[in-house]
């Protein structure tokens, strides 16, 4: 013990003013950075955090200017963060209320504008502030949507600190493996993301549970391990943590005089930081010194200043204000919610507006096509039916023409390739028309072509496939009949190649808008 106690106090005498060299290059960039930017106010609220255990004043300086630098640029993100800088500063200093205030501000922030690291980082400062205040309930809230938050961001910086408070809840549940395994976490993904900073708080954290569990000697190595890495880190919080928890073992040892030395070297850093927490905790520690080795004046001082502390930290007005910061945090939270809610309905409406909006002009732009094309479609009927009656027109002149050809000496050209082909098939359907059988495979043989190619070719010269060309040529073959009252409807269906007589009245509606019946009794009428 003697020769730890030796190596505590050479780590007391080789305490410098230095600070780290990421600071230091920080302060490179504010000063490099004359510009009132989003970017100065991120290096203002990194060095407010950075400095905010070795030289909390300025920690405070830089937040507040990083706010009213945000503020002035409307840059939220750089409002909410510094508020939550501001939240840790007070709550180190022992302002829970303006703590919470400063937190639930950034948190309102986040939540407003959906910034989720925001949020997390607000929560799990949130969870810091109650668990130092003993309100494990309401840690244990907060907390948990930080956790839930975190699990998507991955933020090593937010994760180490739920991991580190969460252990710090179980030490005073006295669930001590839950604790350990915790602290682990925190220090491995501290390791991770290499945020040593805040390391030699969560060592001292390891060996606080080894001193509950009477562990003193691994608790020792723990609390020096600590002050080593807040020596490295330069974290005088730290330092003044770990030289309590060493002074206080020593304290239990009875070792009055070596335990003195180290509790009020931790009282000279707890005053620099002026961390009420460590101050009142060597308040009481040097109050009980005194007191077991008889020199109750210095006894009663150290106390008095002990209860001191702790009545202007926790008073009646504190306890209110606590209270309705945390009414109105809850108020707005719920009315925010409920805008949100608002806006989404509002959103929805117009949304299911426009679907209804663009439903109906479907179905109108639906309807018009289906008309355009029964319109075009009636059109193409009347255009196919003029063709075959010229066509079949010309069949009678053809025979004039070619005996004139033959007997004469002027040779007149005909028609083109398509007109004899489409004659041509004419004169296939004339010629088979009793056939029900007959269609547009044993029309392709006759013409010596492919289903295929016969298709696209009818296709191209009259717009309707050679099945349509069928019909509609039966269909006028079957109106003639009718208009001359030939035979009965069934006969002449049956004339025509339809064996059904339904099929042949929907297909004679469709080509000629009446029925036959209809179409024969006009006949008979216009006869008489």
């Amino acid at each position: 013990m003697r020769s730890f106690i030796v190596f505590v106090f050479t780590m007391i005498a080789l305490s410098t003013s230095a600070q780290s060299p990421l600071l230091d290059s920080l302060q490179t960039d504010l000063k490099n950075h004359p510009q009132n930017d989003t970017i100065k106010v991120r290096i203002l609220n990194e060095l407010s955090l950075r400095i905010l255990k070795n030289q909390p004043d300025r920690s405070l300086d830089y937040a507040q200017k990083a706010l009213s630098l945000s503020q002035l640029l409307k840059f939220q993100t750089g409002v909410g963060e510094a508020k939550n800088n501001l939240a840790l500063y007070h709550s180190m200093k022992g302002n829970v209320d303006i703590a919470l205030k400063e937190a639930f501000d950034a948190a309102r922030i986040g939540e407003q504008n959906n910034q989720k690291k925001l949020l997390a980082n607000s929560y799990s400062n949130l969870g810091i502030i109650y668990n130092s205040q003993l309100n494990y309930d309401k840690a244990r809230h907060y907390l948990k949507l930080a956790q839930q938050l975190n699990l998507k961001l991955k933020n090593t910086f937010i994760g180490s600190k739920i991991y580190n408070t969460t252990g710090l809840m179980f030490i005073n549940k006295k669930v001590y493996d839950s604790a350990m395994f915790y602290f682990k976490e925190s220090l491995q993904m501290m390791e991770d993301g290499r945020e040593t900073y805040r390391m030699p708080e969560v060592i001292n954290n390891m060996g606080l549970v080894c001193t509950r569990l009477n562990k003193n000697k691994e608790a020792q190595e723990y609390y020096f391990k600590a002050l080593e890495s807040a020596k490295k880190n330069y974290n005088v919080r730290a330092e003044a943590l770990a030289l309590f928890n060493i002074g206080n073992n020593i304290l239990a040892e009875k070792k009055y005089t070596e335990a003195e030395k180290i509790l009020l070297q931790s009282l000279a850093k707890s005053k620099i930081t002026g961390e009420t927490k460590i101050l009142g905790a060597n308040y009481m520690a040097l109050g009980q010194l005194k007191n077991e080795t008889g020199k109750f004046d210095e006894a009663h001082y150290y106390i008095s200043s002990f209860y001191q502390m702790k009545d202007s930290l926790l008073n009646v007005e504190k306890v209110k204000k606590i209270a309705e910061l945390e009414i109105r945090y809850e108020t707005e939270k719920k009315e925010h919610n409920i805008q949100l809610l608002e806006r989404d309905n509002k959103l929805h409406l117009i949304w299911r507006n426009i679907l209804i909006t663009t439903l109906v002009l479907l179905a109108g732009l639906s309807i018009a096509v289906y008309f355009f094309q029964r319109y075009r479609e009636s059109k193409n009927r009347q255009i196919l039916t003029l063709e075959i009656d010229q066509l079949t027109n010309q069949n009678k002149d053809l025979f004039e023409k070619y005996n004139n050809a033959l007997s004469g000496s002027n040779f007149e050209p005909i028609e083109s390739v398509d007109q004899r082909l489409l004659k041509k098939a004419i004169e296939l359907v004339e010629n088979n028309l009793g056939d029900r059988l007959f269609g547009v495979e044993q029309m392709a043989r006759e013409l010596g072509m492919s289903r295929t190619s016969l298709h696209r070719k009818l296709k191209v010269i009259t717009g309707f496939p050679p099945s349509e060309l069928i019909r509609n040529i039966r269909l006028r073959r079957a109106a003639q009949l009718l208009m001359n009252q030939s035979g009965s409807i069934t006969q002449i269906s049956f004339t025509v190649g339809f064996e059904d007589q339904s099929y042949f009245s929907k297909s004679f509606k469709k080509q000629f808008g009446v029925s036959p019946s209809e179409y024969l009794q006009s006949v008979r009428d216009r006869a008489n």
